[in-house]
């Protein structure tokens, strides 16, 4: 009959042989998984935090994930290089304005403004009529404030600069040409790209006049 301590020591050697064994057999059971076996342990691990995933949802998510990146970049790019195009139209427009001071006269129209025999007629034939005050007009940059207003603009003045949304000059924008209603977003829009040019220009080193039709 076995003693006391001789029964211990052999239930622990016991444990020791089964617990062996049971490494070996999950050693067993990841080899035979093959390339698997990761992809098995991510979803133990997913599963033991509260989530289910797979290796196929992982890849997708990670592929989405660069798709957006590189289309945030390439937008950031296309935004970047188009800002450059338009402070140098800006920067060369300004310079043809500008007399001897690097002082400028600013105004802002929309389409319906600068129609035929409307405000900004006026406003022209006024440097015309006024006494001594016709070179000015050389001097004067007219923001329009649609595309309406911009065609309508060069074809009575030399200067002629379309404003967008976010203060930036180009062709097309915005359509500012209807009536805004007081602290309406677009409203709000207009007035802030209009704060916005005029910065640039005192950033650019030039002194301005602006005044409303």
């Amino acid at each position: 009959m076995m003693g006391g301590g001789q029964q211990n020591g052999l239930t622990q050697v016991v444990s020791f042989l089964l617990g062996v064994s049971a490494a070996a057999v999950l050693i067993f059971f990841f080899s035979s998984a093959g390339g698997n076996g990761g992809a098995w342990s991510t979803d133990v691990s997913s599963w033991a935090n509260g989530t289910v995933s797979s290796p196929a949802a992982t890849k997708e998510a990670t592929a989405a994930a660069h798709v957006e990146e590189k289309s945030n970049l390439t937008r950031r790019e296309r935004n970047s290089t188009i800002q450059e195009e338009e402070d140098r139209e800006l920067k060369k427009l300004l310079e043809a304005v500008a007399d001897e001071h690097r002082n400028i006269i600013m105004t802002s129209v929309n389409e319906a403004w600068a129609a035929p025999g409307s405000l900004l007629d006026l406003f022209l034939e006024g440097f015309r009529a006024g006494e001594g005050i016709a070179r000015f007009v050389d001097n004067l940059l007219i923001v329009a404030l649609d595309d309406g207003a911009f065609r309508r603009c060069r074809d009575v003045h030399p200067h002629c600069y379309r404003l967008t949304a976010d203060g930036a000059g180009t062709g097309a924008g915005k359509n500012f040409s209807g009536e805004k209603v007081f602290m309406s977003e677009d409203y709000l829009d207009l007035v802030w790209s209009k704060v916005k040019l005029q910065q640039r220009i005192l950033e650019l080193g030039y002194n301005f006049l602006f005044t409303t039709l």
